[in-house]
């Protein structure tokens, strides 16, 4: 969905997975149980992209279910900071945050 290149490492392990993030950051996914996790939606990582609605209509017509803060389905939220949120979940139930914060780095 969000168009990561996959990183090659070696040697290559069938249960990790290094993804680049514009090629300015990457994102480390490690296999395992997590089964004995309570996943909370306040334990989250968050992604700025640049057309926040642009990408929620792309969501939308996947059939991917987004909300905000609060849960609202298909609604893009407004964060304390002012920029605007949507919130998904990845198919292990981990709470993703896709914004438009244009401040900082």
């Amino acid at each position: 969905m969000f168009g990561f290149t996959i990183i090659p490492i070696e040697p290559d392990h069938p249960t990790i997975r290094w993804l680049s993030i514009s090629g300015l950051n990457a994102l480390h996914l490690t296999q395992g149980d997590v089964s004995g996790l309570r996943l909370e939606k306040a334990v989250h990582f968050a992604l700025r992209i640049g057309d926040l609605d642009a990408f929620a209509a792309e969501l939308a017509s996947r059939g991917v279910p987004f909300s905000d803060w609060p849960g609202r389905v298909g609604q893009i939220g407004h964060a304390p900071g002012g920029y605007r949120q949507i919130f998904v979940q990845d198919p292990d139930g981990y709470w993703i945050e896709i914004n438009d914060h244009a401040g900082g780095a």
